[in-house]
C-alpha cells in the first residue's frame, strides 16, 4: 500500500501516485481516510455509451467516466477505478486527482471549488472561475513573489474556512513556464495542451491556510479590467456557479442545501471581489490583484 497526506485526506492507494510523492505524508488520525483501489468489475450503466464523459452523481455516490482514461466509482471513503488500457500514468493520475478526488472531498463535508490558491502571511487568496480564465497562470506568477502555492483546480474548503493543500503540481502553457523548471510532463488528455510541472517544496504550503480573499474571475467582451469588492450575499450565486454542486448532475435537494449552507458559512471577514476583464488585459488584472493581496 502507498500512503499519502493531501487535500486534508489520508490516502491509502494500491498504486503509487507520483504527483503526491513530494508531499510530506504526515498521517494523522483526525484526517478522513480514503482508499483508492482497482476494481475491474466496474461497468457503465449504458453499455453502448459513446460520449467522452459520463457522470451520474447522488448525495452518496458518484460514477464518473472519461473516455481514454477510465471509470471511477466514488464515495466518502473509497475511490474505485478501472483504468483504460492505453492511458498513460501521467494522464490517469491527473484525472484521478481532479474530479474523482473532488467528489470524494465533497462527500467528506468540504466545499469544493474550481480554484487556484496561494497564501502569504497566513492569508489564503482564492481565484475562482471557469476553465481558461487564467487561474493557474495568476497563481504561478505569484509564486516566488512572497506567496506560496496551495492548490490548483481542486480547492477544498473546510467548515472552519481553511483551504486544504493539494499537491505541488500545476498545469501551465509553454509560454508561461519559467526557464528554471527542468522537467515538465506532457498531458495528452489536457484539451488546452498545457504541460504539468512540479512546484518546488519551498514554494508549496503543506498545511491548511485561512481564507482572506476570494476573487471570482469573469471574462468580458468589451475592453475592461475591473475589480469590484462585493458582499458575501452578492458572491453566493457566483461561487455556487463555480462549485462542484453547481454542475447539473445531481437532483438531491438536501445535498444542494448542504452546499449552499457551506458557502453561507464562509467567514464574513473574507474579502469578496468580482473581477471582469477582457482577454488582452489579463496581465494588468494579475498585477492589480497582486497589489490588493500583498
Amino acid at each position: 500500500m502507498h500512503l499519502y497526506g493531501a487535500f486534508g485526506l489520508q490516502i491509502d492507494s494500491d498504486i503509487p501516485i507520483f504527483l503526491l510523492n513530494k508531499n510530506k505524508a504526515v498521517i494523522k488520525e483526525k484526517l478522513a481516510k480514503v482508499r483508492i483501489k482497482n476494481n475491474e468489475a466496474l461497468e457503465l450503466p449504458l453499455p453502448n455509451y459513446s460520449q467522452d464523459i459520463f457522470t451520474h452523481a447522488t448525495g452518496m455516490n458518484t460514477l464518473f467516466y472519461r473516455k481514454g482514461i477510465g471509470l471511477f466509482n466514488i464515495n466518502k471513503d473509497r475511490i474505485e477505478y478501472k483504468k483504460s488500457t492505453h492511458c498513460s500514468e501521467h494522464d490517469f493520475l491527473r484525472i484521478l486527482l481532479s474530479l474523482p478526488i473532488g467528489y470524494c472531498l465533497m462527500y467528506n463535508n468540504n466545499l469544493v471549488l474550481h480554484a487556484s490558491v496561494v497564501s502569504k502571511n497566513g492569508n489564503a487568496s482564492l481565484f475562482i472561475g471557469k476553465s481558461g480564465m487564467g487561474k493557474s497562470v495568476l497563481a504561478y506568477q505569484l509564486i516566488g513573489k512572497g506567496f506560496k502555492y496551495l492548490s490548483e483546480d481542486i480547492c477544498a474548503v473546510t467548515d472552519k474556512n481553511f483551504v486544504q493543500p493539494s499537491m505541488p503540481f500545476i498545469k501551465i502553457s509553454d509560454e508561461f513556464i519559467k526557464n528554471d523548471f527542468q522537467k515538465t510532463y506532457k498531458l495528452n488528455s489536457d484539451k488546452r495542451n498545457r504541460k504539468g510541472l512540479f512546484i518546488d517544496a519551498k514554494e508549496f504550503f503543506n498545511s491548511p491556510q485561512k481564507i482572506k480573499n476570494i476573487f471570482i474571475l469573469n471574462d468580458s467582451d468589451r475592453e475592461a479590467c475591473e475589480i469590484t469588492e462585493i458582499t458575501k450575499k452578492e458572491s453566493l450565486p457566483l461561487i455556487l456557479k463555480n462549485s462542484f454542486k453547481s454542475l447539473p448532475l445531481m437532483n438531491d435537494k438536501k445535498f444542494d442545501e448542504q452546499v449552499i449552507n457551506r458557502i453561507l458559512n464562509l467567514d464574513n471577514e473574507i474579502n469578496f471581489y468580482k473581477v471582469l476583464n477582457s482577454s488582452n488585459r489579463l496581465q494588468e488584472r494579475n498585477e492589480r490583484i497582486e497589489t490588493l493581496i500583498s
